[in-house]
């Protein structure tokens, strides 16, 4: 979805919430997954400041967003100081709503389906997944993360990372090392892109 049909999504979406509230409905039940794609939606559409050139990396994985929790903390020191990256550099796919629905099948089309869409819009250099369940779940594989992780995977086109969770870190704190590996290539490889 381009800019501009973003816009029209979004502009429909508004003009349907003023209708609602002048009707008195104040709120409507959507799903987390739709609300992930609704967000992401009015996000890249509503930031004047946002070029989607500026992203280097996105990165796929689970309470990256919420920068109170130890996740989100650790998260930002990887950004910041591991990656010496800004926040503008950085996109996030929260796949928390992929694991709380459905069936695994149906949860690996859609991830799948919301990862092209954000690939497609801001063209990153890197993808990155943390957690095995989420590199499982993107490259339709059984494989343990041990297998997948340290290595670059075509994604369409693109290339993809596996990584560790950063729950697993914050449990572990001896995994360090490993992450620390998968970061330094990622590093290697938005370098080389320069």
């Amino acid at each position: 979805m381009n800019l501009q049909d973003k816009n029209l999504v979004k502009q429909k979406l508004m003009n349907q919430t003023r209708l609602l509230k002048s009707l008195g409905v104040h709120g409507l039940l959507i799903s987390d997954k739709k609300m992930l794609e609704l967000h992401n939606i009015v996000d890249h559409s509503n930031d004047k400041n946002n070029n989607a050139s500026n992203v280097k990396v996105l990165f796929i994985g689970s309470n990256l967003n919420n920068k109170s929790s130890e996740e989100g903390k650790l998260f930002g020191n990887i950004i910041t100081k591991g990656m010496n990256l800004k926040h503008e550099n950085v996109s996030i796919i929260d796949t928390d709503p992929f694991f709380k629905e459905s069936s695994p099948i149906t949860n690996r089309e859609e991830l799948v389906s919301l990862i092209q869409k954000e690939v497609d819009f801001i063209l990153p250099l890197v993808i990155v997944s943390l957690g095995e369940k989420n590199s499982q779940l993107i490259l339709n594989t059984d494989k343990p993360l041990d297998e997948l992780r340290n290595k670059f995977y075509n994604f369409n086109g693109f290339n993809l990372l596996c990584t560790l969770d950063l729950d697993l870190l914050i449990k572990d704190s001896s995994k360090k090392k490993l992450i620390w590996e998968d970061i330094k290539k990622v590093n290697r490889e938005i370098d080389d892109e320069k």
